[in-house]
């Protein structure tokens, strides 16, 4: 058998949702079973109850959640892409910014949170701001290295044809580059909701995030699984969302996965 048919069955698009079933029978049995006590593990039913119940709720919030992770993921975007290109074009401000850029990924971006509260305040602005810091790392890394992947002979080819810079930028280096900024910004639509919970943790009276401190004081355990499976729901929108704006740009540019 080939390796080509025995990867076939991994292509098929309900073998995910068995696997999912399987884990949630799982956990339904294992809580019934040991018995454990809802405020520490509640079942899926529980959870599937207390989602219907607060399902006004947690639209509410979702819709507050997904609008400010979404807008800070664009802005990561655009931003990202800007700052790889700057530093693509100009080798002194490669030099200058790069290992910076580099050293505020390696902090901890939770001890940053408050920081950003210090500086923007209590609410949208300073999650917002919060999310895109921690959102444009690797849409930045990954344009930076597809805009260096360019072929070189490309490059040449274009530069002997009398092409300025911004050409082969425009019609070398970015349709090369395509590959490496959706595998960035997938990276970065799964950050930006992070960044956006994490913030509401800290600095927000509404969204996703606010509603699970408020079910945690509550020791209300399966509403907190409820909006953490919201959470989840976006989270794959977004990412979706990616993929699609990814085979647009594959089939404008000619581009492969």
């Amino acid at each position: 058998m080939s390796v080509s048919a025995l990867a076939a069955p991994a292509r098929l698009p309900w073998l995910p949702l068995l696997v999912g079933a399987g884990v949630l029978l799982a956990w339904d049995l294992a809580v019934r079973l040991a018995q454990v006590p809802q405020v520490l593990l509640p079942s899926p039913g529980s959870v599937a109850a207390s989602l219907w119940q607060a399902a006004p709720s947690l639209a509410r919030h979702a819709l507050a959640t997904g609008g400010a992770a979404t807008g800070a993921f664009l802005v990561a975007v655009l931003a990202g892409m800007v700052l790889a290109a700057v530093m693509m074009l100009s080798p002194l401000l490669n030099r200058l910014l790069y290992p910076n850029l580099l050293l505020f990924q390696l902090l901890p971006k939770v001890a940053l949170g408050p920081l950003f509260v210090v500086w923007l305040g209590i609410g949208l602005p300073s999650l917002f701001a919060f999310a895109v810091f921690v959102s444009i790392f690797p849409v930045a890394v990954g344009t930076l290295a597809g805009l260096r992947a360019a072929d070189p002979s490309q490059l040449r080819m274009c530069r002997a044809a009398g092409g300025s810079e911004w050409q082969a930028f425009r019609y070398i280096r970015l349709p090369t580059s395509m590959p490496y900024v959706f595998a960035g910004a997938k990276v970065a639509a799964t950050m930006a909701f992070t960044g956006a919970t994490v913030g509401e943790f800290i600095s927000a009276n509404a969204g996703l995030g606010y509603m699970v401190m408020q079910a945690q004081a509550r020791s209300d355990t399966p509403l907190i699984f409820a909006a953490l499976a919201v959470l989840c729901v976006l989270g794959a929108a977004l990412y979706g969302a990616v993929g699609l704006a990814e085979d647009a740009a594959r089939r404008r540019w000619g581009t492969r996965r």
